[in-house]
């Protein structure tokens, strides 16, 4: 708190007991969410088992998104965008693949290493 200039104990204990509060508040809140949606927090026995700092690995299954978007129209027309440069990005693999190194790879994505043309010895 000196660090923020209060140095009043009495504006100390307030301030504390503000961020207490708070903390209180919002864990009503997830409590309340919890009940809503039926879910339980993760039990003792549960998260003594687990290593410290260990990775979430969500249990769902599912196709992964490239975009997360609520308006429909917007994310067709994205995705509609994101298809068109895989199919130029193909198109100038198949150049490059016939020896046209000339074509050049759409901006934004990552080109696949050029075709070798010749192998070199190590003699």
């Amino acid at each position: 708190m000196k660090s923020f200039g209060i140095s009043d104990p009495k504006e100390q204990a307030e301030v504390n007991q503000n961020i207490i509060d708070g903390l209180y508040a919002r864990e009503r809140e997830h409590r309340e969410r919890r009940q809503y949606e039926r879910k339980s927090i993760v039990g003792v026995t549960k998260l003594t088992l687990q290593r410290p700092g260990s990775p979430y690995v969500p249990q769902r299954s599912g196709r992964k998104t490239i975009c997360i978007a609520a308006d429909s129209k917007l994310r067709i027309a994205f995705l509609q965008s994101i298809k068109e440069l895989i199919s130029q990005a193909r198109e100038v693999l198949l150049e490059w693949r016939k020896g046209n190194f000339l074509a050049e790879y759409p901006i934004g994505l990552y080109p696949p290493s050029l075709p070798k043309r010749a192998e070199a010895f190590g003699w």
